[in-house]
């Protein structure tokens, strides 16, 4: 069996099982259903053919379940081939190669490519923005500062159209994101510093039946009459905890 893509749910523990053959993995979004409180049979062997057959993963987004600890198997096996790394980002493994970037043309390339992304170093990316078109991808900034958009413009410093974004250790100066086109984003943790040039700006500006989710970071403003969030209707916004604050 070669799985490419697709999504893989439904009421059973084991979405796929390696009865003797093979079964290789490169995408797709898989979900199975919860046995005695974990997701441990996603993929698995039959015991007695564990021996003989192959399961080998190389990409896709498993929930609650990571292949390359799969205790589905005694001992516990790895089913990620090496090379590829696996990323958790909420309750998600994401099997990919990181991407790592430490330039602007580097961070729009990956960005809009690539599965996984880390930043090595810090990025000035001026009072510009980034587009990210139609890209699921999981970003790690390492608190590695990406000046961008902001002051003296109308930018923010990322634009989603039609993306799942989920962001770890996120450090903005400048601007933050427009979330369109029924994109996702996840801001897990990190921190916004927004320096708008005139009042009326927008830190999350969420439209086109988009979604915001926002755990933890601090999110600062340094002028009035600003907004962290404007929400369409439609679209929602999820905020969970953080530190918020502009001048009174």
């Amino acid at each position: 069996i070669y799985v490419d893509g697709g999504n893989y749910s439904g009421e059973t523990c084991t979405l796929f099982q390696a009865n003797g053959g093979d079964v290789y993995i490169s995408g797709g979004v898989f979900q199975a259903a919860e046995y005695n409180g974990d997701y441990r049979y996603t993929l698995n062997h039959v015991d007695s053919k564990k021996g003989v057959g192959t399961i080998e993963v190389t990409g896709g987004k498993f929930f609650k379940y990571n292949p390359a600890e799969s205790a589905s198997e005694n001992p516990v096996m790895n089913f990620v081939k090496d090379g590829c790394d696996v990323t958790k980002a909420g309750d998600w493994y994401v099997i990919g190669q990181v991407t790592r970037v430490s330039t602007v043309e580097e961070m729009v390339d990956a960005l809009n490519n690539s599965d996984i992304v880390v930043f090595d170093k810090a990025i000035d990316n001026g009072s510009n923005v980034t587009n990210i078109n139609g890209n699921d991808v999981i970003v790690d900034m390492q608190d590695f500062e990406v000046k961008a958009g902001g002051q003296n413009t109308n930018n923010y410093a990322f634009n989603l159209f039609g993306s799942d974004v989920f962001v770890n250790n996120l450090n903005l100066n400048g601007a933050g994101f427009a979330v369109l086109d029924g994109s996702k984003l996840t801001v897990d943790s990190g921190k916004i510093a927004a320096h708008p040039g005139k009042s009326g700006r927008n830190m999350f500006y969420v439209v086109g039946n988009s979604t915001v989710t926002v755990n933890e970071g601090t999110y600062t403003f340094d002028r009035t009459s600003c907004y962290f969030v404007y929400v369409e209707a439609g679209s929602t916004c999820y905020i969970n905890g953080g530190h918020w604050e502009k001048p009174l």
